[in-house]
């Protein structure tokens, strides 16, 4: 049976209440994290045409991998703002 959004919203806040302790208890130890655990660490900012990304905590993802976990599949990395915040752009659409 397909999610809908209700539904889909009630399986992620399901899904996060079980990894939350998990990622908790990880937290004081170096360790890389995985996608989900990134998603559940991101203070996320939403702009016009900007998401300004940026993790509570040290990870060695790779820009594009939580590009992806985030849903940026299709986006491009802006500028490194520093070693924990991203910023991500839309690709460029040309006008015609």
């Amino acid at each position: 049976m397909p999610l809908t959004n209700l539904n889909w919203l009630d399986h992620m806040i399901m899904t996060c209440r079980k990894f939350v302790s998990s990622v908790a208890e990880k937290s004081s130890h170096l360790y890389e994290l995985s996608p989900f655990e990134v998603h559940l660490k991101m203070n996320i900012t939403s702009r016009t045409r900007t998401r300004i990304i940026t993790l509570s905590q040290h990870t060695c993802m790779t820009i594009r991998d939580i590009a992806a976990t985030v849903g940026f599949e299709k986006s491009i990395v802006y500028r490194i703002i520093n070693k924990q915040a991203w910023r991500f752009s839309r690709k460029p659409t040309k006008n015609r």
